[in-house]
């Protein structure tokens, strides 16, 4: 039974929404008697603490965890509605008849302080279900459903783009044309009445499309990007009848698929400048990141309006509204204490525009000579637009790390099996495997992407016989992304890197690495001090035998590795780079590192333990080999050379010694060796 005094169920109301963490005694009387003298706060905190356990008399002791300092909701005989709705996500909104009703509407007026509390509370979780219910949208592909999910968006934003997209997409998915654009006409009609002001460009291209393949060419009035600040209304004439609407499916019938294969929506801020700099500047800055973030091909693109003054304080909202996830803000300042007057930074900050408004990834680029020139400019942007990239696949897999497999989406199972990959564990390549078990049309290159990825790790796990058919299956996979995705950084990069490790593959890959970091940035030239360019250098560099560059790219690739996440699927290479160029001991204690952190990852520990042959390290050679042996069993020398087949003779013979040296392998390349 609940309490009846407000007091008490503010009180309860408190422990409820605590996430089931303790809350202090003062922090409860702050906020149920804010205006009353400290001591008075807390007589009433005790009073009204034992009125609370009566009322859920006899399990109160049961369901409150009371302490000297603390109290705290138990987990044991309780459910919160609230922790449901942010565990479980898509499920448990669906079953709320009204999604958006006031969260505790009976406790208004408790206190001021209470009042201040609970208004974020509510504001977070209407956040929390609007992203939910908006990314459901992307993903959802069936008509009654994205009509469903809609119409509960719309009961809580009846401004909200993405859910108005989502009614037009779903009436031409069930071939209803003309409802299609009776929803735009009512959509419009409403923005223009009491916003005074048409939607956004993203939902405007989406009505053009409908119109375009609705109406005869000679009727057709497309939008421009100056008419959409004008009235909309002549989209929908008279003569717009049904059998006009049937002609022709539009484009748009491929709508609902492709968004359900975006990874995100990224809405790009205006360009922030300091007062004494050319306006100009913002705008070409504002071209050159919107060319970057087309590039990734993983999310959509919002771009900056084209005039700054258009922009308003709630201009984070509006994006929300129109269907972004994220907000990139790119600021330039001018640098004190530089070597010239011209020195200047860029930051950008990704802002999360679905939960808390956090930053979400942030980055600092300084530049000696000012960024006047774009050209100048541009590699270096492509290097910020892998790094935010992996910024939104790291997010998006935390965001939906609480969901089971069941409620993700085939995008989503493909997110969920790149960032197990990242983890370099063999033991949940069955895992991974399970969740790429989706047919290629209904992923998209993200599945495309995990997919490549996780046959060239497969390919030196070293666990399997038809490791030379799972690096070719890898190849493919890329070349097919390559084809698909041209100017895509990820997966020209992931390419370059299988491609050097194939046999007799050297050649073409040195020639996809010179096309990298050679091509100008119109044509997506990456920044030469980028990771992965680094360590495809070194590899250039190794295969012909110049170990000193091979030695300095190296040493590039380890300075910049933090700033990648996928350098932890390429760092056993540049620990094999440090053996090879002499740098043992440096190996050993990479190799350590990275061991600790990923302890069932074979293509590192092959590496430690030729490393600690090298460093005459025998005491831990044996805990390593130990280690490698469990994991690969059957290990042979075979396999172990067949890989390393693009290092000169030399080296690749270096390596061998060391591996019998250690004991992993026979000379037979059959067996492996005995520990004793």
């Amino acid at each position: 039974m609940l309490p009846i005094g407000g007091k008490t169920r503010g009180l309860l109301a408190v422990l409820a929404l605590a996430n089931r963490r303790p809350v202090t005694r003062p922090r409860l009387a702050e906020l149920l008697w804010s205006q009353r003298p400290e001591e008075l706060a807390r007589a009433s905190l005790r009073q009204e603490i034992h009125r609370l356990l009566d009322a859920l008399s006899p399990l109160g002791v049961d369901v409150i965890d009371v302490q000297r300092h603390t109290l705290a909701l138990k987990p044991a005989l309780t459910s919160v509605d609230v922790e449901r709705v942010y565990a479980v996500g898509l499920p448990a909104i669906r079953e709320l008849e009204e999604p958006f009703a006031p969260l505790l509407a009976d406790l208004n007026g408790i206190d001021p302080a209470f009042d201040g509390w609970l208004e974020e509370q509510r504001t977070g979780l209407t956040r929390h279900i609007q992203s939910v219910l908006t990314r459901a949208l992307q993903e959802e592909v069936d008509a009654d459903t994205l009509f469903a999910i809609a119409d509960q968006l719309l009961s809580g934003d009846e401004y909200n783009e993405s859910a108005w997209r989502a009614r037009m997409q779903a009436a031409v998915l069930q071939g209803e044309h003309a409802k299609a654009l009776e929803f735009g006409r009512k959509m419009l009609e409403m923005f223009e009445s009491r916003l005074g002001r048409p939607p956004g460009p993203v939902t405007m291209d989406l009505l053009s499309s409908l119109q375009a393949a609705a109406v005869p060419a000679a009727k057709r009035s497309a939008f421009s990007d100056s008419d959409r600040d004008a009235p909309s209304r002549e989209l929908f004439s008279a003569e717009d009848g049904e059998g006009i609407l049937s002609l022709t499916p539009p484009s748009t019938l491929r709508s609902a698929s492709e968004a359900a294969r975006r990874l995100a929506m990224i809405a790009v801020a205006p360009v922030m400048l300091p007062p004494d700099m050319e306006s100009g500047v913002s705008f070409e800055l504002g071209d050159a990141l919107d060319v970057t973030l087309s590039r990734q091909h993983l999310f959509g693109v919002l771009p900056a309006p084209q005039r700054t003054d258009t922009v308003e304080r709630g201009y984070a909202e509006t994006c929300r509204k129109a269907g972004a996830d994220f907000l990139l803000t790119t600021a330039v300042r001018k640098m004190a204490g530089g070597a010239t007057a011209a020195r200047t930074s860029i930051i950008f900050r990704l802002i999360d525009l679905r939960y808390d408004n956090g930053i979400v990834w942030a980055r600092k680029i300084v530049f000696d000579d000012g960024v006047g020139d774009m050209r100048a400019v541009l590699p270096s942007l492509m290097g910020v637009g892998i790094a935010l990239q992996w910024a939104v696949l790291q997010f998006e897999g935390r965001v939906q790390a609480p969901r089971s497999v069941r409620e993700l989406s085939h995008g989503g199972r493909a997110l969920r099996a790149l960032m197990l990959l990242m983890r370099c564990d063999v033991a949940l390549f069955p895992q991974i495997g399970m969740l790429l078990e989706t047919r290629q049309s209904e992923a998209g290159s993200l599945r495309d992407l995990a997919t490549a990825l996780f046959a060239s790790v497969r390919a030196v796990s070293y666990r399997t016989p038809d490791e030379d058919e799972t690096q070719l299956e890898a190849l493919s996979l890329l070349q097919e992304c390559q084809a698909q995705t041209p100017q895509s950084p990820i997966s020209r990069l992931a390419l370059a890197y299988v491609t050097f490790r194939m046999p007799g593959h050297a050649p073409m890959a040195e020639a996809l690495t010179a096309s990298l970091v050679n091509d100008g940035p119109d044509d997506g030239g990456l920044p030469p001090d980028l990771p992965a360019c680094s360590l495809l250098q070194a590899f250039a560099a190794a295969h012909h035998g110049h170990w000193e560059e091979a030695s300095r790219r190296t040493e590039d690739y380890l300075a910049a590795r933090h700033e990648d996440p996928s350098c932890v699927l390429t760092e056993p290479s540049a620990i094999m780079l440090l053996l090879l160029v002499g740098r043992s001991n440096e190996a050993v204690r990479m190799s350590r590192s990275y061991v600790c952190t990923f302890p069932r990852f074979p293509a590192a520990l092959i590496y430690y333990v030729a490393a600690l042959v090298e460093a005459g390290l025998d005491s831990e050679l044996e805990i390593a080999r130990a280690q490698l042996l469990a994991l690969c069993p059957s290990l042979s020398l075979d396999q172990l050379m067949k890989r390393h087949m693009f290092l000169p003779e030399e080296a690749q013979e270096r390596l061998r010694r060391a591996w019998l040296k250690s004991g992993v392998v026979h000379e037979d390349n059959k067996t492996t060796a005995c520990l004793a």
